[in-house]
């Protein structure tokens, strides 16, 4: 009898850690990103306030990667100055008139206080990146 009852006790230790450690992101609404053959892009600003956040909390923004140029591009990678920063996108290529998504997360765990992220995206169009940050106050 003992011997179930610490085995029922140490299920619901492993299921209390598991639970606890799951963040789930919070959506940010979209922006659009303009990219053209003659342009690298179109932006009304270069940095997009994430709000206040919490410690361990994550947040994805989302983006839409509009071609207003002539000729079709690919998004070829983003990068961002640090590993907090994970991107999803589309890797087709996106026509003219067309637009792709492009999913910015960002990992609070481990910072407080003001954060200011840069983020590069390549697109197959030029060497040069687009180049947007974004900022957050984490409690």
């Amino acid at each position: 009898m003992k011997r179930y009852v610490w085995i029922a006790a140490a299920v619901a230790v492993v299921a209390c850690c598991s639970c606890r450690s799951r963040t789930v992101a919070r959506q940010v609404a979209g922006t659009v990103l303009e990219v053209s053959d003659s342009a690298v892009v179109s932006l009304r600003r270069d940095t997009f306030d994430m709000g206040r956040l919490r410690e361990g909390e994550r947040i994805v923004k989302e983006f839409a990667v509009r071609n207003t140029g002539r000729v079709p591009f690919v998004i070829g990678r983003v990068e961002s100055d640090c590993g907090c920063i994970v991107s999803e996108y589309d890797r087709r290529p996106v026509a003219p008139g067309e637009a792709v998504s492009l999913d910015v997360s960002f990992d609070s765990r481990g910072y407080r206080g003001y954060v200011l992220k840069r983020v590069e995206v390549t697109t197959t169009l030029r060497n040069e990146p687009l180049v947007f940050y974004m900022e957050a106050r984490i409690e």
